[in-house]
């Protein structure tokens, strides 16, 4: 149904953080309970049971009561989507590997991560459109009905982290 589209969104909402994310904060001290299920070791939305592939407009729509045409366009939108989303991640992958391979005090050194930082660049833009793209496209395929439970769940979804960061912003 739609778990070929999930890898697609996934990438697509997780490329940017992962370009720029801030490290995972601790895990909360022992005897303190957070009411967010993570991984041990992990406290930040890398590592939050949930947090996964597609994100939480995807999981939104998995609950939605979908019926069998609706599942279908939306497998054929994951198939016309999946082309783009891998090319994504190659790009994400040379990126990386040319940060890797990249030496200080090298000639060359300079010029080789100010590509690679155009390359984070570009790469992020277009991950955000496939995004956005991928999202009108499921939308579209929503009765109004659907839409209005989908803007229900990711209001809820969105009031949940928005407490959750406010409960763990660091001290200032």
């Amino acid at each position: 149904m739609l778990r070929r589209l999930l890898p697609v969104l996934a990438l697509a909402t997780c490329a940017l953080p992962a370009l720029g994310a801030p490290p995972a904060s601790p895990s909360p001290p022992a005897g303190q309970e957070c009411p967010m299920q993570h991984r041990p070791g992990m406290h930040g939305m890398q590592g939050m049971e949930g947090g996964g592939p597609g994100g939480p407009f995807m999981r939104a729509i998995e609950d939605l009561k979908l019926t069998p045409e609706q599942r279908e366009a939306m497998k054929a939108v994951g198939e016309r989507f999946s082309a783009r989303g891998t090319e994504l991640r190659q790009r994400g992958e040379a990126i990386a590997e040319a940060m890797r391979v990249a030496e200080p005090g090298t000639p060359g050194y300079a010029s080789a991560t100010d590509k690679a930082g155009a390359d984070a660049a570009g790469l992020a833009a277009d991950t955000v459109r496939l995004a956005a793209d991928l999202r009108s496209e499921l939308w579209a395929i929503l009765t109004p009905e659907q839409r209005e439970q989908l803007r229900q769940r990711t209001a809820q979804q969105r009031k949940g982290w928005d407490e959750w960061r406010e409960r763990h912003r660091p001290a200032q």
